[in-house]
Parts: structure tokens; C-alpha cells; sequence
């Protein structure tokens, strides 16, 4: 994380009663970093990537938990290059411990990338998938969570010139890897939301604009059709 001094932190937290109350872990082995890409896979498993570390360096690296945040392993080096901003997804795949998908990012340069990543051994071992289609732009802070029948929705990001998008796309990766465009979402371009898959839907809380205007509103999105139904919540 990051702290209002802008200085990157190297802790772990975790709540076990919703939220109610927390309790700080141990310092993990890992650098001090922000803007990395962490999730849990199906088997409990939890894996942190990248990120921006002191003094504004990009990460290259791959750190596994596999009690809950207790204690940490480094992975072997990842082929993909030091990024910060990018977004991962866990699911479960058939005889495997899980599939991850590392999603854009920016890299050292500040470029946006156009690259989807997967691993499918708790980040060993990485892959590059296909190649993304050409109107598929490089992003930072995509949102993505998976949907039904391990489809994963991606939602807006911040493009190479820093503007927010206002699309949506559907990955298939059961389905030769491929990627569908989907209706672009009603709600207004944001940057830096919060996605969740709760309850048969998707939630998408919050975010900024590209005028730095911090946003109050919570959208729910139809799991089943992703952007095709969607409706806003009550404004918080």
C-alpha cells in the first residue's frame, strides 16, 4: 500500500470477522511496495506481483502465501517485465491449482501494456497469451473479476495518454483464449473502483474521474449477461 506521504508500506492485515476487526501480520518477506497486483486462489492460496517500490522503482517479482499471509515464498524470476497497475484474476481450472491472469500494467517507461499473462502452478512458471486484439488498447488499473463459466470481465483502465476508458470486455480462456467487446457500461469513465463478484452479480464501487473527482455510487452488474444489465445502486 501506499501512505498519505507517499511512501510505499510492507504490511499485511486480516479480518476473519467481516470486516469487524483486524489484526496486522507478520512483515512479509517482500519489498515495501504499492500498486501491485495480489489475489487468492481457489485453493486459499495467495499471490502478490510487482508493483512500485521506495523511490518510485518497478517490481519484477512473484511472492506466494499458502497460510493465509502468515508467511511468504519467492517464485522464480517472471518472464514479464517490471510493472506497476496491473490487475490479477484467480480461478479454478481442471487438475490444476488454479489459473491466474496478470492483466496490463504500466512499465518502467510509463507505458500502458497490452499484454494478458497467465500461470497455471501458483506463478512458477508464466505464459504470455494470445495476442490481444488491436482495438484492445495497453491499460493501467483495468478492473477484472471472473464471472460465471470462468469468464473474466474487464472494465475501463487508464490508457498511454492517462485517459480513463469506458469499455468493456469479456476473456474467454476456456474458449481458446479468446476476447469478446461487450456493450460499453452506462456508468461514468473512473478510474482506481473497486470490482467484486457478491451474490450472483458484479459490483463496482466507486473510483475517480479524469478531473480527480472522487466518485460515491456502487453498480451492479448482471452476472450472467456482464454489461447488458447493469443498474445503479443507491449512491452511498
Amino acid at each position: 500500500g501506499e501512505v498519505s506521504d507517499q511512501n510505499a508500506v510492507r504490511e499485511v492485515w486480516r479480518s476473519q470477522d467481516a470486516g469487524m476487526s483486524w489484526q496486522a501480520l507478520p512483515k512479509p518477506a517482500w519489498h515495501a511496495r504499492a500498486r501491485c497486483a495480489a489475489t487468492v486462489l481457489p485453493g486459499g492460496q495467495i499471490l502478490v506481483m510487482g508493483g512500485v517500490g521506495m523511490r518510485g522503482s518497478l517490481l519484477r517479482d512473484v511472492w506466494l502465501s499458502e497460510d493465509g499471509g502468515l508467511s511468504w515464498i519467492q517464485q522464480p524470476e517472471p518472464p514479464w517485465t517490471s510493472r506497476e497497475a496491473a490487475t490479477a484474476v484467480s480461478f479454478s481450472n481442471r487438475d490444476r491449482a488454479g489459473s491466474v491472469r496478470l492483466i496490463g500494467g504500466f512499465d518502467r517507461r510509463g507505458n500502458a501494456l497490452a499484454e494478458i499473462w497467465r500461470t497455471d502452478d501458483l506463478g512458477c512458471t508464466w505464459e504470455r497469451e494470445w495476442e490481444v486484439p488491436a482495438d484492445w488498447l495497453g491499460r493501467g488499473f483495468p478492473m477484472a473479476v471472473p464471472t460465471a463459466g470462468n469468464v473474466i470481465l474487464t472494465l475501463g483502465g487508464v490508457g498511454d495518454d492517462r485517459k480513463i476508458m469506458q469499455e468493456a470486455w469479456g476473456i474467454h480462456p476456456d474458449k481458446g483464449a479468446s476476447m469478446e467487446k461487450l456493450d460499453d457500461p452506462p456508468f461514468q469513465p473512473r478510474g482506481s473502483a473497486t470490482v467484486v463478484s457478491s451474490c450472483g452479480s458484479v459490483m463496482v464501487f466507486g473510483g475517480m474521474t479524469s478531473e480527480n473527482v472522487f466518485l460515491n455510487d456502487v453498480w451492479c452488474i448482471d452476472i450472467e449477461r456482464p454489461c447488458l444489465s447493469m443498474a445503479r445502486s443507491t449512491a452511498v
